[in-house]
């Protein structure tokens, strides 16, 4: 299995650090316990967690204020795969749809998480 590696990149695109997902459990978040520890306000002590499963590695949110992203969409159970993109932070609001029924709209900046396969 070729190696799986989760990107922190800035606005910009620039790498700002990286970890190796076969190192085990990958916990980003803003707080001490967090192996992948990323300064923001925006996201938990404890964000999301990307951990190994049958056939690859499994992102899920840690009961987070403000939502995990994978490729738009909030995280349920996605198998990562290179390129997909994680976002974490400040990303989701709610708004009313026309019926009046609440509607989540993904949106917004967050911290930008890439994942990459081989080497880095």
């Amino acid at each position: 299995m070729e190696s799986l590696f989760l990107v922190h990149k800035d606005a910009d695109g620039a790498t700002i650090e990286f970890w190796n997902l076969h190192d085990g459990p990958t916990t980003v978040g803003r707080g001490s316990e967090s192996n992948a520890k990323v300064e923001d306000d925006q996201l938990s002590r404890k964000h999301f967690v990307v951990t190994r499963e049958a056939g690859g590695f499994t992102p899920k949110d840690l009961e987070s204020t403000n939502g995990t992203i994978v490729n738009g969409q909030r995280v349920t159970g996605h198998l990562l795969r290179p390129n997909d993109e994680i976002r974490a932070g400040q990303v989701a609001g709610q708004n009313r749809g026309v019926d009046g029924r609440a509607q989540t709209e993904v949106g917004g900046h967050g911290k930008y998480f890439p994942v990459h396969g081989g080497r880095l």
